[in-house]
């Protein structure tokens, strides 16, 4: 990602042959017939770095890698990913009921920003997390029935961010179909159409074909000869191992991590609910397809993060609507899981440590439960002492009031 980046700013093209003679060898490649060398990752990551990338490289004076990739980091991945969880939170409160404390809904979001991969990937340069928002994104405009031509747009950002992206990407066009007026559907599909138009004129600039992304020249023989089993790996029905590896495993598996992902699968009232499963279902089916369905070196079940937010508001609207409030509160709080602890190695962060981030992101999730949770209900407490005591002194039938 870094190198097409590098490529198109510096050399306005598509191909990596020039960072790849100036910088070496660099994993996810691919080499087409003609020689030369192209990234096999969506494109939508190294194009939105492309601004800030161009602003260095307009600096005067001598340009390092590492620092041009703490630039890419910092603009296209780890300032999305913040702005993003902070408009989640503000929204998640808005949603809150007057009588409803805070604890599931800071429950639900915490295990977002820090139990669940979004933590990681939201420090490095890939396109992860940022497909997760705008899978989020364009989930809450259809739901909302609003701005479908931007709804278009989100919807169609997942596939050019992630690849495997484009099981949610239809999911959300089929939620517009069914949603929106037919006088809205021009709307999405002109916005669908900018992200769509633009990965095609990628494809087919590189790999001579609007439709063929690059792995089936991957320069690793053997990740070629995985992408070239059945459709680019999706060889198989969906395999058991691979769904419990996905979902169950310690070392990588989606609840481990975020238990309280689990109330996902909990009954909701709530329009868009049925959406929300369906995409989360229909993802964690086609991830299971794949002869490389774990993704090698990985964080989490990262082929699963564009959908993480969409779990964690299922999650939330789930345990909602438990008739047994405070259990769902407690069981929220418990079950919210700690921060995730496959941190990326430090010369994957650019030198950062990794052991005190996960320091720090573990004391700011128990301070924060713990600030938010206990306040409510000293507050809860008050408000049913106000009103015993509004009763007391309330007239009473005769007009006079009783102490």
């Amino acid at each position: 990602r870094f190198y097409m980046t590098h490529a198109l700013v510096e050399d306005g093209t598509y191909a990596i042959d020039g960072p790849w003679a100036r910088w070496g060898w660099v994993n996810d490649s691919a080499k087409t017939d003609d020689g030369r060398r192209f990234s096999v990752k969506a494109p939508g990551t190294s194009w939105l770095a492309v601004p800030a990338y161009a602003l260095y490289s307009a600096l005067p004076g001598e340009h390092d890698r590492r620092a041009a990739l703490w630039v890419c980091r910092v603009a296209a991945s780890i300032l999305p990913t913040l702005a993003f969880l902070w408009w989640l939170y503000g929204w998640l409160s808005r949603r809150r009921r007057p009588d409803e404390g805070s604890a599931l809904s800071d429950a639900c979001f915490l295990s977002l920003a820090l139990g669940a991969n979004f933590y990681a990937y939201g420090l490095l340069f890939v396109s992860h997390t940022l497909a997760g928002v705008c899978g989020f994104a364009a989930f809450v405009l259809l739901r909302a029935g609003r701005r479908p031509a931007l709804a278009g747009l989100l919807a169609a950002g997942v596939t050019a961010f992630e690849y495997p992206g484009l099981v949610v990407s239809v999911v959300l066009t089929a939620q517009a179909l069914t949603t929106l007026p037919r006088a809205s559907w021009w709307r999405f599909a002109a916005g669908a159409a900018i992200p769509t138009l633009a990965v095609m004129h990628f494809h087919w600039s590189a790999f001579g074909s609007p439709f063929t992304p690059g792995h089936l020249w991957l320069d690793t023989a053997a990740y070629r000869a995985l992408a070239r089993e059945g459709i680019y790996g999706a060889a198989s029905l969906p395999r058991p191992d691979a769904l419990l590896g996905l979902t169950l495993d310690l070392g990588y598996g989606l609840l481990p991590a975020t238990p309280i992902f689990a109330a996902a699968l909990l009954p909701s009232r709530q329009r868009g609910g049925a959406w929300a499963l369906a995409a989360a279902v229909s993802l964690l089916a086609a991830v299971a397809c794949l002869n490389n369905w774990r993704g090698g070196w990985t964080v989490g079940p990262r082929y699963l993060t564009p959908v993480m937010p969409i779990l964690a508001w299922r999650a939330y609207e789930g345990l909602r609507a438990l008739p047994w409030r405070r259990a769902a509160e407690v069981v929220a709080l418990l079950s919210s899981g700690p921060p995730e602890e496959g941190v990326p190695p430090k010369e994957n962060l650019c030198a950062e440590d990794a052991t005190p981030a996960s320091t720090r992101a573990c004391a700011a999730s128990v301070w924060t439960l713990s600030r938010r949770y206990l306040p409510a209900s000293r507050t809860r407490r008050r408000r049913r002492r106000s009103k015993r005591t509004m009763a007391m002194v309330s007239p009473q039938p005769s007009g006079r009031k009783c102490l």
